[in-house]
């Protein structure tokens, strides 16, 4: 899943329990991820851009990320 650029809220439960989401990008113009939006995705690996409000959010909650390359 890719989330749009004109995305700026993940609300609570978003992705609650989807436990066949295996990847997902969250762009720089995502500024509020309420908690509980990826509660129980297990499987679940974020992709962020670096310095981004997501990043902090994964790092806080634990959830395994990884940073966009600019080439990407």
């Amino acid at each position: 899943i890719s989330i749009p650029d004109t995305v700026t809220i993940i609300g609570s439960n978003a992705f609650y329990n989807c436990t066949k989401l295996r990847k997902i990008f969250i762009p720089s113009g995502v500024k509020h991820i309420e908690d509980g939006a990826f509660y129980g995705c297990k499987n679940c690996v974020i992709t962020v851009e670096r310095n981004s409000y997501a990043e902090e959010y994964a790092k806080k909650h634990n959830i395994p990320y990884h940073c966009k390359l600019s080439a990407e």
